[in-house]
């Protein structure tokens, strides 16, 4: 006989809650995170930045760097959501794999993409005048840009933009659009986050998000005669949508050569000749500037003392290989009421002419806070101090008329020796007859 208190009867009782609690109860899991990595490019393999991508029905989220690629903390069966303004939205579901590859395809439907228009931002399929955006991404970045005034070659439809100098610090593009339409001034009007009349060519390329151009009579309605020559809106980075601060750091470099140049007459004694017989043709020998005598002193003497009779090639003396070299250095973040942006910048240029030098710091920070659904407050901080050398103007000439200092590269003359290193000098004219407003560069 069996009872209560058996050993039996206890066992089936545990065998019974045992099932209960395994196959009848509610299972309870617990899902145990991984570090998910990849990279997210476009069709074409090039990177995308900036992609944000979030972890549905989470919290959880970060944002790509500059190469395209990203980090976060997800579980298996996770959905990943990558979304981006220019692209179209891709949902991944997480498996045993820890790094993923992610190819994005680009909105077609580019009626819908979102213009800074004045006061405001619209459709362009609600836009009544002619409005062209740049969105400024890692493929204009990437490059080794002095400014974003010459980095708009060939973007924008009806926008000029004619760079007339390569000197350092002097490079910039004049913008002119739909054409030349007064004699006076055409240069557009340029607002940067609702400020007028910034100098384009002293921010940031990387502070940048979107560029827009107003080119007809229909901007007039919200700046006046001075939208008379259209208007460049440059609206700058912020940190929306961002659910954690992120830093970014990025740099290009490149080096500029000389494809064409001119042959300079380095040999002194030669020019002489060149000029006394120009000067035969219609003069008298007593009444020429250089004597024979001179001119064969300076042909023996020139390779036995090139201290005293020099014989200078000018080009190779002033010319060099430039340099340019960009620095940034940014960070972003934000929440649900508020964000920021913060950059620090270093551009370093140097010219194909020795003493042509650039250097410009940049620092910007932006800051915005929602107050309300439809109240926004923010403050927005700009900084820029640069550093100009230059011997000429236009690099290798005075286009002063008032100048009759023969400050010019077409008065160096061969016989001018540049420096001489024992005494700490720099040479002059020493040839008899020679323009004394000869020019050591």
């Amino acid at each position: 006989m069996l009872t209560a208190s058996s050993p039996l009867i206890k066992f089936s009782l545990f065998a019974v809650q045992l099932f209960l609690l395994l196959f009848i109860c509610p299972t309870i899991t617990i899902a145990q995170q991984k570090s998910v990595t990849g990279n997210v490019t476009d069709e074409t393999g090039a990177p995308l930045p900036n992609i944000s991508v979030l972890v549905k029905s989470s919290k959880a989220g970060t944002s790509t760097d500059a190469s395209g690629n990203f980090r976060l903390m997800a579980a298996v069966g996770a959905v990943l959501e990558f979304s981006s303004v220019t692209h179209e939205s891709f949902s991944l579901t997480v498996d045993s794999r820890n790094e993923y590859k992610i190819a994005l395809k680009q909105k077609v439907d580019a009626m819908n993409d979102v213009v800074v228009v004045g006061y405001g931002r619209q459709k362009k399929v609600n836009l009544v005048g002619a409005v062209s955006m740049v969105t400024v991404d890692e493929k204009l970045v990437s490059r080794a840009l002095p400014n974003i005034s010459s980095g708009l070659t060939g973007l924008i439809p009806g926008l000029a933009a004619v760079q007339s100098s390569g000197m350092a610090g002097n490079n910039e593009a004049s913008l002119i659009i739909r054409g030349l339409g007064t004699v006076n001034n055409a240069s557009p009007l340029i607002v940067v986050d609702g400020m007028p009349d910034v100098d384009i060519n002293r921010i940031n390329i990387n502070d940048i998000e979107t560029i827009s151009v107003l080119k007809d009579a229909t901007s007039a309605s919200v700046y006046g005669s001075r939208a008379a020559n259209g208007v460049i809106l440059i609206t700058t980075r912020s940190g929306k949508g961002m659910r954690k601060t992120s830093l970014n750091f990025n740099s290009n470099s490149s080096i500029t050569k000389p494809t064409r140049g001119m042959d300079f007459l380095e040999d002194y004694a030669r020019t002489l000749t060149l000029h006394q017989q120009r000067q035969a043709v219609n003069s008298l020998p007593g009444n020429q500037n250089f004597r024979n005598g001179t001119i064969d002193q300076w042909l023996a003497l020139g390779m036995v003392d090139p201290i005293k009779y020099p014989n200078t090639d000018w080009w190779d003396v002033i010319l060099r290989d430039g340099r340019f070299q960009n620095y940034n250095l940014s960070a972003t973040g934000g929440n649900e009421s508020s964000n920021f942006y913060a950059s620090i910048g270093l551009k370093d240029e140097k010219g194909l002419q020795i003493n042509n030098d650039y250097k410009q710091y940049n620092a910007r920070f932006n800051f915005d806070y929602k107050v309300k659904s439809n109240m926004n407050t923010g403050v927005r901080f700009n900084g820029n101090w640069s550093n100009f050398t230059f011997a000429l103007s236009e690099g290798f000439t005075d286009p002063d008329p008032g100048n009759t200092a023969g400050n010019d590269m077409q008065f160096a003359i061969a016989g001018i020796l540049p420096y001489d290193p024992k005494t700490g000098y720099y040479g002059g004219v020493m040839a008899y007859g020679e323009d004394p407003q000869a020019y050591n560069p």
